[in-house]
């Protein structure tokens, strides 16, 4: 998957923008306050339909105006034509379109522009809350695979319902009803992210060494109250064992105690966790390789790569460092990475702006 064109419109601090990008490495550089992330946000934007950042829709529309809109243009390796993304947003409400048709819901037009983000939120990822890391596998995983979306969104539906009938004290056969649907979906979603964390283990592990550098080595893994068994069946009762055994403490909680929207992904250093063992490096470090290996399982699955996106990645690392992760990162595709300055060997496309401004080539180089 690749950007072609950026077009905003009262987007944040940009007023109006057309941006053109190519394959490869794309660097986005100027001062701080500049702009530089809210040019990467808006890529995310029209991939993930959400902020990365915790902003409300109504934050991205320029101080003054009514409504923001975004326009994207991609090329992909699975199809012949350039797909065209227009998003509109207003303080209630968005408009999604694809190649011209309005998407009625976000679920379908989800998986449509493939977009992997290493932005601010992740950038210590194992010393945030779990909620995140189970966000960034949920993401990857909803872009492999289409029907993934669909059984987490039910499976959350289900659980607001199991929820609701423990709040309200409603009796065993009711709370027990939801308990089996719940068991269903939470197969499908334990297994799909044991399979995804498998994988992310055997590239982070080596990413990590790779741009850390000495002998200190990571791994991922998966922690979950869920039975650990592939056969359903025998997943199925070992679950309502365990729900069975949680019913005294979920009454008195009036809370779903067991289930998937629990589950963590663990990172160790040398067998010992990172978010504790870890230095600042470290941490920043392993984050950044898990991305990496996300995007690379995306693009192994899919036979195309999502668009890798980084904001600020490059400022911490020393010479070496930054030559191996643009080298990692040119394997995977298209890179668009944020910083204050551009790295400017090699074929690479450099993209200057200021103050809200995409600066002309011309400009840059009269500087």
């Amino acid at each position: 998957m690749r950007i072609r064109r950026l077009g905003l419109k009262d987007y944040r601090n940009f007023e109006e923008a057309d941006i053109a990008f190519k394959p490869g490495l794309n660097f986005i550089c100027g001062p701080n306050g500049a702009g530089k992330t809210n040019l990467l946000e808006a890529i995310a934007y029209l991939g993930q339909v959400h902020s990365f950042r915790k902003s409300l829709d109504r934050d991205l529309i320029r101080v003054g105006q009514k409504m923001a809109m975004i326009h994207g243009e991609f090329d992909s390796n699975l199809d012949s034509y350039t797909k065209i993304v227009d998003v509109t947003i207003s303080p209630q409400s968005k408009l999604v379109k694809l190649d011209g048709k309005r998407m009625k819901t976000i679920s379908a037009f989800y998986g449509s522009i493939a977009v992997t983000c290493f932005d601010p939120r992740r950038v210590f990822l194992f010393r945030s809350e779990p909620g995140e890391r189970r966000k960034a596998i949920d993401e990857a995983l909803s872009s492999i695979y289409p029907k993934y979306l669909y059984t987490l969104s039910r499976y959350r539906m289900l659980l607001k319902l199991r929820n609701q009938a423990l709040q309200q004290r409603c009796d065993d056969d009711v709370v027990g009803a939801y308990t089996r649907e719940l068991i269903s979906n939470s197969y499908r979603l334990v297994c799909n992210r044991k399979e995804l964390l498998t994988k992310a283990d055997a590239l982070a592990g080596p990413t990590f060494s790779d741009l850390f550098g000495g002998g200190a080595r990571i791994a991922i893994s998966y922690r979950t109250d869920m039975p650990d068994i592939d056969d359903y069946e025998t997943f199925r009762a070992q679950a309502e064992d365990n729900f069975e055994r949680k019913r005294s403490i979920e009454r008195t909680r009036r809370m779903t105690a067991l289930g998937p929207h629990l589950d963590d992904v663990i990172c160790t250093i040398d067998g010992k966790p990172i978010s504790s063992f870890g230095s600042q490096g470290q941490n920043r470090l392993a984050s950044l390789s898990f991305i990496l290996a996300l995007a690379k399982i995306i693009g192994d699955s899919k036979k195309d790569y999502p668009i890798l996106v980084m904001d600020d990645v490059l400022s911490d690392l020393d010479e070496k460092r930054r030559g191996n992760l643009l080298s990692l990162a040119e394997k995977l595709g298209q890179t668009i990475i944020s910083g204050n300055e551009a790295d400017h060997s090699g074929n690479r496309t450099i993209i200057s702006v200021d103050n809200g401004r995409v600066v002309p080539a011309e400009e840059v180089n009269n500087g």
